[in-house]
């Protein structure tokens, strides 16, 4: 079975989860959640598959690559 990356990515100011991946072209994501992230890359990635990478076949497994950073302040 194929494994595709798939890169997730907080954006603090926006408040959301959003993910892109070049290995499943047309790919745009965005949640308020890494959970409901997860959940819609689930739904998206075998339509986008069959689109645009129809030689992809039988499933695949995401490499979900998670990034957040969080500002701690401190006195």
């Amino acid at each position: 079975m194929d494994v595709l990356h798939v890169n997730a990515h907080w954006d603090p100011e926006a408040r959301v989860w959003w993910a892109q991946s070049d290995e499943v072209p047309g790919l745009v994501a965005e949640t308020k959640t890494h959970e409901g992230l997860i959940k819609e890359l689930r739904a998206l990635v075998p339509a986008l598959l069959a689109m645009n990478r129809p030689e992809v076949k039988g499933g695949v497994s995401l490499r979900i690559v998670s990034e957040q950073v969080e500002e701690v302040r401190f006195t």
